[in-house]
């Protein structure tokens, strides 16, 4: 039996850990890891772009202090309808989606992972963003949002085949970096927009596709899609898919006014998550074990 020496996790707001103490957290106290030996990569909201750059930033970090035998990637893809776009310009609160968790830190848990929020919480609560350096220059555009960076994008740019594509190449690029510095990985879905571009419904800035599933089979996505090995994917077909079918009897996130629900998997969710699929495939795949005296 083995246990990892640093874990890094990097996903959406499902991997976010802020108002819940989500999957990450709860691989970290089951492999009786330290704080110092986490790196948090979820943040809200986030693409896959981002979701990819982090991974290959922290573990390129990572490295530097550790063996690629003690390092453990844990990566939950965001949807393909969210993207990132580098501007080392600030084009105005008034032009792009700005957000920031520093008005809310009372909705963080209060146990001890706070110290790891407080040192890394900056980067998991804003946009802009950053790769883990003093630059905050990646902009969000969500299919979700109305700023004029966002619909600018969506009216001139946005495609269905196109965001799958890049999806698949932020997936590879990750995959081939990880395999070529021999990191332990694992990966998984956060819902079921990751390799199927969904639209909101009325949404007038973009009405000329409908929402289309087979989307990986179009010949500019199959090749591509081909390629990702799905060995080191978690066996289930996305966290939300898995939460609905298995946690019947926990409780989501509390949902923040004006919210009436909110779709976020709660704390008892992931932990139920984490021990039923993360844990045992972890332990099949790389012989990674459980501290059984954590409850």
């Amino acid at each position: 039996m083995n246990r990892p020496k640093f874990f890094i996790a990097t996903g959406c707001s499902y991997t976010q850990a802020l108002a819940e103490d989500t999957w990450p957290v709860q691989v970290h106290r089951n492999l009786s890891l330290s704080n110092e030996q986490v790196r948090l990569g979820g943040i809200g909201a986030g693409g896959n772009y981002i979701i990819s750059t982090r991974t290959i930033s922290y573990v390129t970090e990572a490295l530097k202090k550790h063996k690629p035998e003690d390092i453990l990637v844990g990566i939950m893809w965001s949807g393909c309808n969210r993207k990132e776009v580098y501007l080392h310009k600030f084009p105005g609160e008034d032009q792009c989606h700005t957000f920031c968790w520093d008005n809310d830190i009372s909705r963080i848990n209060d146990t001890d992972y706070n110290k790891i929020l407080l040192k890394q919480r900056s980067e998991m609560m804003l946009w802009p963003t950053t790769i883990g350096n003093p630059y905050f220059n990646y902009y969000a555009i969500n299919g979700e949002w109305t700023d004029p960076l966002t619909n600018s994008y969506m009216e001139n740019f946005a495609d269905p085949i196109g965001a799958v594509i890049e999806t698949c190449e932020h997936i590879l690029r990750t995959q081939w970096f990880l395999e070529k510095h021999k990191i332990k990985y694992f990966m998984t879905e956060y819902d079921n927009d990751v390799f199927a571009y969904l639209r909101r419904k009325n949404d007038s800035r973009i009405n000329f596709w409908d929402n289309n599933p087979k989307v990986i089979e179009h010949p500019d996505v199959a090749y591509l899609y081909k390629q990702i090995d799905k060995t080191y994917w978690l066996p289930i077909q996305h966290l939300a898919d898995w939460v609905r079918k298995n946690c019947k009897d926990l409780p989501y996130r509390v949902p923040v006014p004006p919210m009436k629900m909110d779709p976020h998997p709660g704390t008892e969710q992931h932990q139920r998550f984490a021990e039923q699929v993360i844990l045992p495939f972890l332990l099949e795949k790389y012989n990674i074990s459980r501290n059984n005296n954590v409850t």
